[in-house]
């Protein structure tokens, strides 16, 4: 009895050395920029808000096993947190893609490819975020959080004057910027009789030519395969554009004359602007809330001589996943999971608050919208360059020239940091 009690004691030792130590929850960690409180009191508010991110925690960790942990900061801290983080090497799992965002994340590997990790061609995933963030010929973000920047136009202005309304020029394929210049300067006028405009046909904030470029086939940032950086100011379509513009503003003087600020908007919602651009949805939802004193409808931006149609610039971000991430796999199981729920949750939301013709058209603009990342250095000393020359009689070549300059000078000092 004492050898089997004797043996059965050093098994049990034996077993105890050769034993696994219990592993902590595998976990992800996510920059963010909303809190859980600020989700909950939002979700309360409207019980149809959707979070990219705490909207899918609950599915994913039940999915998974992975537990989720949000690093919540600022909007505008999320890239200094996330180069913070990766020079510390901390794990950086998921973080936004955004306009500001790139190409400094791949530039200073903070991100890494993703193809490696989802497939791209999957229908959750829209091509124009993809192509957006990629740098150096590989895709570094996915998902499909797109919103088109369309052009809207006062119904009631259009019929009270007996303009062509935007639709119906869209609809017979006569959307062009011929036509749009047209119309915006026949609703151009001065309403009170003192000797001066005080309606306006178009008016926008001063990046205006950014989307009338888009619609030309052209842009001012253009990204290469090779990682170098472009502009399409001194191509034919970007002198093209910038001339119409210029012609617009100094010329036909149809153009909103403040767009350097938000005065545009008072003018819009006021009656005394025809048409104005705006996101996706947004000037529908104030219509739909009784925000409005007018009737609008939109439509794509007007087709220019270069351009082949039914091309918007638009609001974009995506996920990246960072070059320190411990679970990549499962931060690509997150972002794909997140993409779907959002492509849910949008046509649940939209098709009842829009309708389904709004919806269709939207989410065709969506899959195919224009986008270019501006986190450069100089790239606002450029876009004042641009705006004050647009507004100006100096020679289109002459602003486009310093503008050009400005940009490749911003993008080699962005490399070099």
């Amino acid at each position: 009895m004492k050898k089997f009690l004797a043996s059965l004691l050093a098994l049990v030792m034996l077993l105890s050395l050769c034993a696994v130590p219990a592993m902590a929850e595998d976990t992800i960690n996510i920059i963010w920029y909303n809190t859980e409180d600020t989700y909950k009191n939002n979700l309360a508010a409207n019980p149809q808000t959707f979070d990219p991110v705490w909207s899918v925690i609950p599915a994913f960790e039940a999915e998974t096993g992975v537990k989720v942990n949000v690093i919540a900061v600022e909007w505008g801290d999320m890239i200094s947190t996330a180069a913070s983080r990766v020079g510390n090497g901390e794990p950086v799992d998921l973080v936004q893609a955004n306009d500001q965002s790139f190409p400094v994340y791949p530039a200073r590997k903070i991100v890494q490819p993703i193809a490696q990790y989802l497939d791209l061609s999957k229908d959750c995933f829209y091509p124009s975020v993809t192509n957006a963030f990629s740098f150096g010929g590989e895709a570094y973000a996915a998902g499909n959080d797109v919103s088109p920047l369309v052009m809207y136009y006062n119904v009631d202005m259009f019929e009270a004057n007996g303009v062509d309304l935007p639709r119906d020029l869209y609809e017979k394929g006569e959307w062009t910027w011929e036509n749009f210049r047209r119309v915006a300067n026949e609703l151009t006028t001065d309403t009170d009789n003192d000797g001066e405009d005080d309606q306006f046909g178009f008016g926008y904030w001063d990046t205006d030519y950014v989307s009338f470029l888009a619609s030309n086939g052209t842009s001012n940032l253009i990204y290469n395969a090779d990682g170098t950086i472009a502009t399409g100011y001194l191509t034919d379509a970007g002198i093209e554009t910038m001339t119409f513009l210029q012609e617009c503003y100094t010329i036909d003087k149809c153009m909103w004359p403040n767009s350097g600020d938000d005065t545009f908007t008072s003018g819009w919602k006021n009656g005394k602007l025809a048409m104005s651009l705006e996101f996706a949805y947004a000037y529908l939802s104030q219509q739909i809330n009784g925000e409005l004193p007018f009737e609008v409808d939109w439509v794509p931006m007007p087709k220019g001589p270069s351009g082949e149609g039914d091309v918007c610039l638009a609001g974009v971000t995506g996920w990246c996943i960072g070059i320190t991430s411990e679970l990549p796999e499962a931060a690509a199981k997150f972002i794909e999971m997140s993409a779907q729920m959002k492509i849910e949750s949008d046509n649940a939301v939209n098709v009842e608050r829009y309708g389904e013709d709004n919806v269709a058209m939207m989410n065709k603009l969506a899959a195919k919208a224009h986008f270019v990342p501006i986190g450069i250095d100089q790239y606002w000393d450029n876009n004042y360059t641009v705006f004050t020359g647009l507004r100006s009689n100096e020679p289109v070549v002459n602003f486009l020239t310093n503008a050009d300059e400005q940009i490749k000078a911003g993008y080699e000092s962005t490399m070099s940091n």
